[in-house]
């Protein structure tokens, strides 16, 4: 019977920083193509934004060693680094004032 067992890739998909300890060590990484970097470094980056909206709403995460600005910026830094610009498109926030004295956000 084969045993089939997942790539670096593919785990690294599931969850990139249990596979890669620094967004500077998945850029450093040899057996990853530049695709894969930029892939990996994408991701990387919406789940530090899914993070850090979690903690702002008090809910904690599973992720105690995070650094928050210093990963993201790493993850911008090597997207720049590897020719695919650096930003992660996110929803933008749209707010709408109906008088002076209610505002609500709706995400456009």
């Amino acid at each position: 019977m084969e045993v089939r067992t997942e790539s670096r890739f593919e785990q690294a998909k599931q969850d990139v920083s249990r596979i890669f300890a620094s967004p500077v060590e998945l850029c450093d990484a040899p057996d990853r193509s530049t695709d894969e970097k930029v892939y990996l470094l994408k991701q990387w980056e919406t789940d530090l934004r899914l993070l850090l909206v979690a903690s702002e709403e008090n809910m904690p995460g599973t992720h105690p060693d995070v650094r928050f600005g210093a990963d993201t910026a790493a993850c911008r830094a090597g997207l720049v680094a590897l020719g695919a610009g650096g930003l992660v498109p996110t929803p933008a926030i749209v707010i709408t004032c109906c008088d002076s004295t209610s505002c609500k956000g709706n995400v456009a």
